[in-house]
């Protein structure tokens, strides 16, 4: 440990650990500024928070004036792992006032078994529901989803996916505003102006059902087939 500046600044180097019982920092080097109440950390960085246990190559914690880690930023080859999920992308930001974490660029989540949601950002309120923004995609072995804005609730492996839908499964590509995805059931639902393309036909309906290990279709509402013929 080095004091400089009258000790307005502390260096500690070498299996350096921060904690205020509820967060805990542990890293190669710390710089504490005590003027701006602000921690910079290099090297094998590691971060236990309710979220789950994050590591990154460098990442800035922010005290409150009590001592309490209020606010952690990591950068780095970042990744988070918890029970539930786990998660990459090259920044991410946590608030302890209210649980909250932030990830950008690259954001990749991926949900036991083999479900896997991607996007440009993320946000997550405790560790059971995350949203993805940027025009994220939701996929497992059997296809994928993509649209405007995902949600994925982990427990129940269900995703909500809306705005501008996207969806193929196998040879069955399908378009709606909304879909969702319950992975337990091995079923899609789309809503609202859907189409469905496959080879040789498509179909408009209200909404369509769609059980991808089957590959089969169920169409309610006003549906429309158009067969289309040999060239």
């Amino acid at each position: 440990m080095t004091a400089r500046d009258g000790g307005q600044t502390l260096e500690a180097r070498g299996h350096v650990v921060i904690t205020d019982g509820r967060l805990t920092i542990r890293a190669d080097l710390a710089h504490y500024d005590r003027t701006s109440r602000q921690i910079r950390l290099n090297g094998n960085v590691r971060i236990t928070t309710p979220q789950g246990d994050l590591t990154a190559g460098e990442a800035a914690a922010q005290l409150t004036r009590e001592g309490a880690l209020a606010a952690i930023q990591a950068s780095m080859g970042v990744n988070l792992q918890s029970a539930g999920r786990t998660l990459k992308a090259n920044r991410v930001a946590y608030q302890a006032k209210d649980d909250t974490l932030t990830a950008t660029g690259n954001v990749v989540v991926t949900f036991p078994p083999d479900l896997v949601a991607t996007g440009g950002a993320l946000v997550a309120k405790g560790t059971d529901v995350v949203t993805v923004t940027g025009r994220p995609r939701i996929r497992n072995r059997d296809g994928f989803i993509e649209g405007d804005r995902l949600e994925v609730v982990a427990h129940t492996q269900i995703a909500f996916v809306r705005g501008n839908v996207v969806s193929v499964f196998e040879e069955t590509r399908i378009t709606a505003a909304t879909a969702a995805l319950l992975v337990k059931e091995n079923k899609a639902i789309f809503r609202d102006k859907v189409s469905v393309t496959r080879p040789g036909r498509t179909m408009t309906a209200e909404l369509v059902t769609y059980y991808y290990r089957e590959r089969r279709l169920v169409a309610e509402g006003k549906t429309t087939i158009r067969i289309q013929g040999p060239p």
